[in-house]
């Protein structure tokens, strides 16, 4: 965090306020308080003064009966004048974070690049039109650091590359039919086996499948036919 700039001194508190009325001692101490208390933003134990600045208790008491610091109940010291210096410093610094934020986006929009929330409200907009024209969520393709997290997360063995590789070449398709939940397909590969690159796809065992109830010989054996 960087330091603060320098708090404003006014003389005519040292010449004719409280602090006036204090030892010479007292005087010292106190305005090497003030600027150890303005480096700590404005949080300083009385421990602290005691070890930095010198500041016995009977100098405290000194201090606190003129009424130019406070302890309050948790042993800090309360230096009031710093305190509002301290406190106006940070609103004009939040203003002007604000402002030159405003600013930067303002320059941007006129180079022609539209704020985060109107493109966040006109994408809920295209997603609330396309799931009442279809009836049901618009399926988005995973990337895949998608895959592979939800598969660390599932504690699985399917390989994502594999996942992520076979489905993009077809298009995101489950058979003939368009993806609706690529964390479903996961699942179900988890179910299958589907775990390294020597197991086949659904899709492959589906047909293997259909081919044992038709009677119909096995793709290894079309295979070696067509081979002939």
């Amino acid at each position: 965090m960087p330091d603060l700039p320098f708090f404003k001194f006014d003389p005519a508190l040292w010449v004719a306020g409280s602090i006036a009325e204090a030892t010479l001692e007292g005087s010292g101490c106190y305005t090497s308080m003030c600027a150890y208390y303005w480096l700590k933003r404005c949080k300083m134990s009385s421990n602290f003064v005691a070890l930095k600045c010198g500041a016995t208790r009977e100098i405290l008491d000194e201090l606190t009966n003129l009424n130019v610091l406070e302890i309050d109940e948790n042993n800090m010291i309360v230096i009031g004048w710093l305190d509002q210096q301290y406190e106006i410093l940070m609103d004009n610094k939040e203003r002007q974070i604000e402002s030159g934020r405003r600013g930067g986006l303002s320059s941007a929009m006129k180079r022609g690049f539209k704020h985060p929330s109107s493109i966040k409200n006109k994408n809920q907009n295209q997603n609330k039109n396309q799931n009442k024209n279809t009836g049901r969520a618009t399926f988005v393709a995973p990337s895949y650091e998608e895959v592979a997290s939800f598969c660390i997360e599932r504690k699985n063995t399917v390989n994502p590359e594999q996942f992520f590789d076979h489905y993009k070449s077809n298009g995101w398709k489950v058979g003939k039919n368009s993806m609706k939940d690529w964390k479903a397909s996961v699942r179900q590969w988890e179910r299958s086996g589907y775990n390294d690159s020597s197991q086949t796809t659904p899709e492959r065992n589906e047909e293997d499948e259909f081919r044992r109830k038709h009677n119909l010989p096995s793709r290894k054996q079309d295979t070696k036919k067509y081979n002939r």
